[in-house]
C-alpha cells in the first residue's frame, strides 16, 4: 500500500528563537558539554606537547575556561581551551631567528652583529589547532 501525503499532511515549523537560547544556548547543560569537550582537548594538547616541547611548562600551561559571554546580552554557555605560557604563540605558530652577521674589521677586530640579515624559520607545533580533533565527536 501506498501513502500519499498531501496538502493537509504538510508540517509546517516556526522557529522561536527565545526559547532556543533559553532552552540550549544559556542552558547549564551547555556550559557542561562545552567543559567536558575542553577538558578531553586539554588531554590531547598535554599529550602532544609532551611529546614534542622538552621543557615540561608549556604542557603544564593548559587551562580550560568557561562562563558566559556572547550573543545580546552577553549571556551565552562558551568554553575556550588556553595555554598561558608566554612562549605560547611562538610554539603555536612558529617564528623566525635572526641569524647573526658576524663582520671583522682589516685588524682582525669583530664589528657589531646585525640582527638584520637572514633569519631561520622555526615551524610551528599547532598544537592547540590539532587538539581540535580531540574535542569534537
Amino acid at each position: 500500500m501506498v501513502t500519499y501525503y498531501g496538502p493537509a499532511d504538510v508540517v509546517t515549523y516556526k522557529h522561536n528563537y527565545r526559547a532556543f537560547g533559553d532552552e540550549v544556548l544559556r542552558a547549564d547543560f551547555m556550559e557542561r558539554e562545552c567543559v567536558d569537550r575542553c577538558l578531553e582537548g586539554q588531554a590531547n594538547a598535554e599529550f602532544l606537547a609532551s611529546q614534542h616541547v622538552v621543557t615540561g611548562r608549556y604542557a603544564g600551561s593548559f587551562v580550560v575556561e568557561s562562563g558566559r559571554r556572547g550573543g545580546k546580552r552577553n549571556d551565552r554557555a562558551f568554553a575556550a581551551l588556553v595555554n598561558t605560557d608566554p612562549a605560547a604563540a611562538h610554539i603555536e605558530f612558529g617564528h623566525d631567528i635572526p641569524l647573526e652577521q658576524v663582520t671583522y674589521t682589516k685588524t682582525g677586530r669583530r664589528r657589531k652583529s646585525k640582527a638584520t640579515g637572514p633569519k631561520r624559520h622555526v615551524e610551528g607545533l599547532y598544537i592547540l589547532t590539532r587538539s581540535i580533533d580531540a574535542m569534537t565527536y
